[in-house]
């Protein structure tokens, strides 16, 4: 009997020890005052993104990128995508409101795999705010998706 109870004893204070915590998603922090939001997405939803992605396979060939901008009404703001050290599209915005939610998407070829960066880059040139997506080759290790707060994701009920 104390064996088992020593057994049982030993599995208690061990477990801690194994256990582990899930890891937090990416923050996604604004790199400054005039950004509230950067992130890459599979959706755009009611003016929300629908998840925020960090890494996507090349099966998927289209991704989003997401913006909520405060304080910078009347001006222009950019989305410059790069890949391999080349800017490989660039969107402008025009700003209309204190705060105003902007994204653009890009079609990506299977072929580009590798790590792609969009900066948010106000008419100065200055970058406000800037993410990075790692495209990977279908097979290797899972995406990184994370539903943003109060978005649902998977199947509903009706009751």
């Amino acid at each position: 009997m104390n064996r088992l109870a020593l057994v049982v004893l030993g599995l208690v204070i061990a477990t801690p020890l194994f256990a582990q915590e899930a890891a937090a998603p990416p923050a996604a922090a604004p790199a400054s005052d005039k950004v509230v939001r950067a992130v890459f997405t599979t959706a755009v939803t009611n003016r929300q993104p629908a998840d925020q992605v960090t890494s996507l396979k090349n099966d998927v060939q289209q991704v989003y990128f997401y913006t909520e901008l405060k304080g910078l009404e009347g001006q222009a703001v950019s989305h410059k995508w790069e890949f391999g050290g080349e800017v490989k599209a660039a969107v402008t915005f025009d700003v209309k409101a204190p705060r105003w939610r902007v994204w653009s998407s890009k079609q990506l070829d299977p072929s580009w795999t590798g790590e792609w960066t969009v900066s948010v880059v106000d008419a100065s040139g200055a970058t406000l705010a800037q993410a990075k997506l790692t495209y990977e080759k279908a097979g290797q290790p899972g995406q990184a998706l994370v539903p943003t707060p109060g978005t649902h994701v998977g199947p509903r009920s009706k009751n």
